[in-house]
């Protein structure tokens, strides 16, 4: 299931990070955002904590964070979420961003089949990979248009200066305050998130520094949060297009460096 945030430059509430992982996570924390090289990282693993967020410094106006609850592949920290992958637009230019994902992707199992019976991928990469581990590969290596994600619930695509959000139920939301825009799949009744804009299902949205715009679907819906009950209802790092991506697991407290293909140096 997991849950997701989109933040603004020097968020540092650690309580509304805490909460998303006790309603919806809870085995493994990722964040990712760009450093002061203008690079895109991530650090994440089963063991991150979210204090640790307090600590990295984000060079772009949005960071991205995701609290992982297993629903398919292994609880391991090459499944915690995000993950590097990219894209390849119509004129060949090759995109990197990271990706995240809310839900369980119910078609995820029968690429996951085509993909090592074609030996695209290793028996041991079949039993392991999560759903979103394979939706980052397709991507990489067969463009966004691969996917039929229609049972998935909430999807992201992380630029550092921007995201862009697919909700497929309608689980994000937004909330300015304190003058920032602070996106995610559900806030707190307390501590200052009062209201909440409710994104409908089937929406698109591009968000940037400045607030977010409906790029498909229809616009988000104002609720109380106080009243608004809840629903609880790839990849190689890149393929190489993660050359010059920063990447790291979280061991015992350390950050450790790891290459685009997983292996720590």
């Amino acid at each position: 299931m997991c849950r997701i945030a989109v933040l603004p430059k020097g968020f540092k509430d650690v309580t509304l990070l805490n909460f998303l992982e006790k309603e919806k996570g809870g085995h493994g924390n990722g964040f990712s955002y760009v450093d002061e090289e203008g690079k895109l990282q991530i650090v994440k693993g089963v063991k991150m904590e979210n204090k640790e967020f307090v600590k990295l410094e984000n060079a772009a106006p949005l960071a991205l964070y995701h609290t992982r609850l297993v629903s398919a592949g292994a609880k391991d920290d090459d499944n915690t979420q995000p993950f590097f992958t990219s894209e390849i637009t119509d004129f060949g230019k090759v995109i990197p961003f990271v990706l995240c994902h809310n839900g369980t992707w119910g078609g995820y199992d029968d690429y996951a089949k085509i993909l090592w019976t074609t030996g695209a991928i290793t028996w041991k990469e079949f039993c392991t990979w999560s759903d979103t581990h394979i939706m980052a590969y397709l991507i990489e290596t067969r463009g966004i248009e691969s996917l039929g994600l229609t049972d998935s619930s909430v999807w992201v695509r992380y630029y550092g200066d921007s995201a862009i959000v697919h909700v497929k139920s309608g689980d994000f939301q937004a909330i300015k305050k304190d003058g920032a825009w602070i996106y995610a799949s559900e806030f707190p009744k307390t501590g200052g998130y009062e209201k909440v804009w409710d994104f409908a299902k089937g929406s698109i949205i591009r968000i940037t520094a400045k607030g977010h715009k409906i790029m498909h679907g229809e616009e988000p819906s104002y609720v109380d949060n106080k009243a608004f009950a809840y629903t609880r209802t790839y990849s190689e790092y890149g393929q190489g297009t993660a050359a010059g991506l920063k990447h790291y697991i979280w061991v015992d407290g350390k950050r450790v460096p790891v290459t685009p293909y997983g292996n720590t140096y």
